[in-house]
């Protein structure tokens, strides 16, 4: 069901009213036009498909004032068919559109950098999610669980070891901060700013599941280490050095020394892990 807050109520009480057995998706459009300075209001009704226009205090204009109307928001249902991420409001220009394309262009870009950190299949059901769930039903709550539903699967299926934690910090932090950058620079040229903070919601646990990830599943990594499963742990030097004399430690001791250097790994890791955490409140 179309979201029609922002829409003044006896708007939409006046396109309920006029049809009231069919459902309208109403359309608010603000472009110029000679002699009247004011929003018109473009509903379509289904399932026949009759079509509406009205001034923005219901009264009915006259023809050379709907034709406009009506091209405008032709033009918008053409671009938001063709679009597969995002909406682009009546009030907004293509130009818009075309640089907040290019922010997620540029931020998947910054991912296939790190191919081995990049789920690309996984990126494709998100983007697919979003269209779904935000553009042809408009439905935040839902979309916003199933996307973070979603970036859990992602991470589960990812596995994170302490030997790639460095890395996803030093990503994240580069991520983070060309997320920035892109906040300031689209509320500076955007008109719309709610068209931003939608576009950037919508594709937020994108570019944060594997650092949240990381630090819901910190016992995981925990169960690496102690298990012997990290590949650095059985390569430390520290460890090859203890155990050069082979024979001559006895297996107690062997598993006190490997316990130290498990306590000593799970230490690392949990001072990364806080650090992880500082990085992410930054944002």
């Amino acid at each position: 069901m179309q979201d029609t807050s922002m829409i003044p109520t006896f708007i939409v009480n006046l396109f309920k009213e006029t049809l009231p057995e069919e459902q309208p998706e109403i359309f608010e459009s603000k472009i110029p036009v000679e002699g009247h300075e004011g929003a018109y209001y473009f509903g379509r009704f289904h399932p026949s498909g009759k079509v509406l226009v009205v001034r923005e205090d219901g009264s009915v204009p006259f023809f050379e004032e709907v034709e406009p109307v009506v091209e405008r928001v032709l033009q918008y249902e053409s671009l938001k068919k063709s679009n597969d991420l995002l909406y682009v409001l009546l009030t907004g220009e293509q130009e818009m559109y075309q640089s907040l394309v290019q922010m997620l262009e540029e931020i998947k870009n910054h991912y296939e950098e790190h191919m081995d950190l990049f789920p690309k299949e996984e990126f494709q059901r998100v983007t697919q999610t979003s269209h779904v769930l935000f553009v042809q039903q408009g439905d935040l709550e839902k979309a916003n669980e199933e996307l973070n539903q979603l970036a859990s699967n992602v991470y589960r299926n990812h596995e994170i070891t302490p030997s790639n934690l460095m890395k996803l910090k030093a990503l994240h932090i580069s991520v983070a901060q060309l997320f920035q950058k892109q906040i300031l620079t689209y509320n500076k040229t955007t008109q719309d700013e709610r068209v931003v903070v939608e576009y950037l919601y919508r594709h937020t646990p994108i570019w944060k599941f594997n650092w949240r990830g990381v630090l819901r599943d910190l016992k995981s990594v925990q169960k690496q280490i102690a298990a012997g499963l990290s590949k650095e742990l059985l390569e430390d030097s520290n460890v090859t050095h203890l155990f050069s004399k082979g024979a001559s430690l006895s297996q107690e001791e062997k598993e006190m020394v490997m316990e130290q250097v498990v306590n000593h790994k799970t230490e690392v890791v949990m001072e990364l892990m806080k650090e992880l955490e500082h990085d992410l409140n930054q944002v």
